[in-house]
């Protein structure tokens, strides 16, 4: 049986992040939550700990008596260009403010990292938004966790607390043509960020199990689409 992981989590106001941070507070496998934050959220929980700081820092646990070891970190962030405003902007966020976390949090002995990409991301992609998350996940494989599992859903449904005009159209427009998006193009379907976030806890829960195993492996990279997210929550 796996023991019980603390996590930290960067992101958490957003539509899957608040979904990760209420199915972890209300897990019995998660000890402590180390949220990293901006601004706190409006949320009081005795597994709840909320470091702000203007650049999602970690000035607290950087303290040499008061630093935090945290086995999973949980990566969250995002925007949309009309939201950033540039192109710069926006790769500010998606790549340089998620490679500065996720390496803070490798200092603080997170092991397993798990963050929200896109279906599509890529290097080599034609969208300045799809380049990004792929320059994201080639700089999160690059820094080497033992295990990074990368989580590439279509577009999100759910309730967040800003309302983006764009998704909205897109949800009700892929609500039409959903029944016949069979396949691989099952994969483009919106999928709800709660969905997300139970396969995030049963994929905590695998990894767990195999550190402990006698065929544990290091260097894991695993990419999970919508289909594979949904197999996932059958595990948790």
């Amino acid at each position: 049986m796996p023991e019980t992981v603390s996590i930290c989590l960067a992101g958490g106001s957003g539509l899957v992040g608040s979904a990760v941070l209420k199915a972890s507070l209300g897990s019995h496998r998660v000890h402590h939550i180390h949220h990293l934050c901006r601004k706190p959220l409006s949320i009081s929980h005795q597994k709840l700990r909320q470091h702000c700081h203007p650049h999602l820092g970690l000035p607290v646990m950087d303290e040499p008596n008061a630093k935090v070891q945290v086995q999973v970190g949980i990566i969250a962030l995002g925007t949309t260009l009309k939201k950033a405003g540039s192109r710069a902007k926006l790769r500010a966020i998606d790549v340089d403010l998620v490679l500065q976390v996720a390496t803070t949090m490798k200092s603080h002995g997170v092991a397993h990292l798990l963050v929200v990409s896109s279906i599509g991301a890529s290097v080599k992609a034609m969208s300045h938004y799809l380049r990004c998350k792929g320059d994201m996940e080639q700089g999160l494989i690059e820094l080497g966790f033992p295990y990074l599992d990368i989580m590439q859903p279509g577009p999100l449904k759910g309730l967040r607390d800003e309302i983006r005009r764009d998704e909205v159209w897109l949800q009700r427009a892929m609500a039409c043509i959903a029944p016949v998006m069979i396949g691989p193009l099952a994969n483009y379907q919106p999928i709800n960020g709660n969905e997300i976030a139970q396969a995030m806890l049963a994929l905590i829960d695998l990894r767990q199990q195999q550190a402990m195993s006698a065929t544990n492996k290091q260097g894991v990279v695993a990419r999970f689409n919508r289909q594979q997210i949904l197999k996932l929550i059958n595990l948790a």
